[in-house]
């Protein structure tokens, strides 16, 4: 397993040298928690700690005048553990530490420009788990740190730590920090000149960074409700569709039933325009989101198609597709489904619907039903995928009894796959068919033998594994002239 951190930049890693070491020397007392979860059945497996590791080596600059420089690293918590000292784990595990590691004091004396001092951030730290390998046993995260001068404006270096997914939105280091920045810079967190030069040559390391699974703010994409529209008392299901991280709480206003999940069970007793909303959220942030429910009076509902579900979609070719209407109001007189565009095969039985297609497209399956009352129609989308059937063509052939005659065939597959193809005579003692290989390829013979007078079809069939197309070629043999 190796630790790697790659600055983006010179500057960038000089920032970042600069925040550990500021992290280790003053022997931090708060602990770096990246303490968003990513998803609700999080486990303490899911969390990686370590420690930032420092010193600050004594050195003589090119023009002889003395120097320092600050090497710096980050080793896993279970490392640590295996040795004591905690220090001599700093050569076991040399090969976790970065191999740009080092900060000169002219670098940290350059940050005391004005235009050096926004947060800038370091590349990933991937952090492995003991006994594992691999990106997907590690978490990552990213150093952070800015020039920050103290009241009196002496120098002083502030940092931070922010979790990966904090850079999912954003490349812009300052806007990440706005969003994250106060979850995870610690009370103390500054680096003075002074704090540098009284610790030399010693390996120190900063309180332990918890390192947890990322998250995402939950986001609402759409709330809906059924049926719809409701008449008085009618029950209402509302039922909202997520995305981001899992929410902690959700909110739902509206009517006259709480709920604590993503669906909401109510009723109205009014007839009037009613709003349904919901406020979700995390450790990340929330969102929120309403929809308007037209309640109409109690009484004979209109017929409508609520919804339309198609099992499996997306579909695939030359496999049926079932679809079903759940319907509210009266009951239908009629049923009308259809495809767009149209294709396919079907069968309809009422609120249900079977259909299968033959070509890779976006199709629109829809239905509509009528009654003395009116009509309605719903539709919903349905990607067709998988593999579509070879195309080939031929020619029609004259030989004369006792000699041969060569058909034209041509075959192609929009996949691309490999074609098995098998020939047929339907009266053999007429006309006897031969191929040039059962595999076809472009130029590949079909020959025909004139047996006796007579008229003869020679069925030509080409399968790709999933489709087998027939073709019919008439051949017509002839006596032999004088």
């Amino acid at each position: 397993m190796r630790l790697r951190v790659r600055a983006e930049s010179p500057g960038l890693r000089k920032a970042l040298l600069v925040s550990l070491a500021t992290l280790l020397v003053m022997s931090l007392t708060a602990t770096l928690s990246v303490s968003a979860q990513a998803n609700s059945d999080e486990s303490p497996g899911d969390t990686i700690e370590g420690r930032v590791i420092v010193r600050v080596q004594d050195r003589t600059g090119a023009d002889g005048i003395d120097d320092y420089r600050v090497e710096f690293g980050f080793l896993p918590q279970w490392a640590m553990d295996e040795k004591d000292p905690w220090s001599e784990a700093v050569a076991t595990f040399s090969d976790l530490l970065p191999r740009a590691r080092y900060l000169t004091k002219a670098t940290i004396e350059a940050r005391r420009d004005t235009d050096n001092r926004r947060w800038l951030r370091s590349s990933p730290v991937s952090v492995p788990r003991q006994g594992a390998a691999g990106a997907d046993t590690a978490l990552s995260g990213r150093v952070i740190a800015r020039y920050n001068p103290d009241g009196q404006g002496r120098l002083r270096i502030e940092l931070g730590f922010l979790p990966e997914q904090a850079f999912a939105s954003t490349a812009d280091t300052e806007e990440a920090v706005a969003q994250y920045g106060e979850q995870f810079l610690p009370s103390s967190r500054y680096l003075t000149a002074s704090l540098i030069a009284d610790r030399r040559g010693v390996w120190l390391r900063s309180s332990v960074v918890a390192m947890h699974g990322p998250v995402q703010p939950p986001v609402i994409e759409s709330i809906s409700c059924s049926p719809s529209p409701p008449t008085v008392d009618e029950s209402v299901t509302c039922t909202a569709t997520l995305s981001g991280g899992a929410p902690d709480s959700y909110s739902w206003s509206g009517g006259v039933k709480p709920s604590d999940d993503a669906t909401y069970a109510t009723s109205f007793s009014a007839s009037d325009s009613h709003t349904v909303s919901l406020m979700v959220g995390n450790a990340r942030g929330g969102d929120s989101d309403s929809i308007t429910v037209e309640v109409q009076p109690a009484g004979p509902r209109p017929l409508r198609v609520d919804s339309i579900s198609c099992t499996p979609s997306p579909a695939e070719t030359n496999r049926y597709v079932a679809c079903t209407a759940s319907l509210s109001g009266g009951t239908p007189d009629s049923y009308f489904w259809k495809t767009t565009p149209s294709f396919g095969t079907s069968i309809n039985d009422g609120a249900s619907f079977t259909v299968r297609f033959y070509d890779r497209a976006e199709y629109t399956v829809s239905l509509t039903v009528n009654n003395s009352e009116g009509c309605h129609t719903g539709s919903v989308p349905l990607t067709v995928t998988g593999n579509e059937a070879p195309s080939c063509g031929n020619s029609n052939a004259s030989v004369e009894e006792g000699k041969r005659a060569t058909l034209i065939y041509a075959c192609s597959d929009p996949d691309g796959d490999p074609l098995t193809i098998t020939a047929t005579s339907s009266d053999d003692s007429v006309a006897t068919v031969a191929l040039s290989s059962s595999t076809y390829t472009a130029g590949m013979t079909v020959t025909v033998t004139g047996v006796s007078p007579g008229q003869a079809t020679i069925a030509l069939r080409a399968s790709d594994g999933h489709w087998e197309i027939l073709n019919s070629a008439d051949v017509e043999v002839v006596p032999t002239g004088p």
